[in-house]
């Protein structure tokens, strides 16, 4: 039912006036009275719960979207796994394709840099062997010089006949007057001239140009004698020195005896000129 206020006025003042309601006042809805204030609040109620669920479904909306995927998570927690290991191995692959990539540069530039390296040293080994040849070529050039100068000195004219001996005459010569050194151990330098038509003084010359060459190995003496020493003795001379440390003159004269054979003797020791 509405209650009216007024109703005191109407017989106050003898008129009917018909009453407007206040905010205050109530309203008939429906069945029920509600008051305005409390119609207006319950809207408002309303508005803001219809806001708040629209922002509560749009978060909601967010969230069941993985950004780090790219996909809703509606599909499903299986399905999101799947895709998911999908996504690491591909990932998987990329890294160890990259990885295959750049192991095979490296490859690459150590196969450059053996390249390189052999290279230069097959460079270097050419460049050796060409110095080597050079050195042997010198080392020959200066063995045949030296052979000349020994083979000249042996081209004495026939006594009577004044006929210069040939190459090969001369050659054989020169390996009789080695061998005759070599034979003998102990040679008086004087017997040696007159042995090979030769003046003292020239057969001396004759055996240090030999000493020079390396045909032969001894000494001269304070009396005129070569003692020939050959390579044996020479080792065994370097030993004694070894083993005693420091030596004097006097111990090595002492040793000589046991150490340097005075035996007339074949030595095969000897460097012979082989030379056509």
């Amino acid at each position: 039912m509405a209650v009216f206020a007024g109703a005191a006025d109407r017989h106050s003042h003898g008129h009917e006036v018909q009453a407007i309601p206040r905010e205050e006042d109530d309203l008939v809805v429906g069945a029920h009275v509600m008051p305005v204030r409390r119609a207006r609040a319950a809207r408002n109620r309303m508005m803001r719960q219809a806001v708040r669920q629209e922002l509560e479904d749009g978060e909601q909306q967010a969230e069941e979207f993985d950004y780090g995927t790219g996909l809703p998570k509606k599909i499903g927690a299986k399905k999101a796994r799947k895709l998911e290991m999908k996504a690491e191995k591909q990932a998987q692959r990329e890294q160890e394709l990259a990885e295959r990539e750049d192991r095979k540069r490296q490859q690459e530039i150590i196969d450059v840099q053996r390249q390189q390296e052999a290279e230069k040293e097959k460079q270097e080994q050419r460049l050796r062997d060409e110095e080597a040849a050079k050195m042997k070529e010198e080392l020959e050039r200066q063995e045949e010089e030296a052979y000349l100068l020994l083979k000249k000195g042996f081209e004495v004219h026939e006594e009577g006949f004044g006929e210069i001996l040939t190459e090969s005459e001369s050659q054989n010569l020169l390996q009789e007057f080695i061998n005759y050194i070599t034979e003998n151990k102990v040679v008086l330098l004087e017997d040696l001239g007159a042995e090979f038509n030769m003046k003292t003084q020239e057969a001396i010359h004759r055996v240090q140009d030999l000493q020079d060459q390396g045909f032969l190995t001894g000494v001269i003496d304070d009396r005129g004698k070569f003692i020939f020493i050959s390579q044996g003795e020479l080792e065994g001379i370097a030993k004694f020195m070894h083993q005693r440390g420091r030596v004097s003159i006097s111990d090595l004269a002492e040793a000589s005896n046991m150490l340097v054979s005075l035996n007339t003797t074949v030595s095969s020791t000897t460097r012979e000129i082989n030379r056509e």
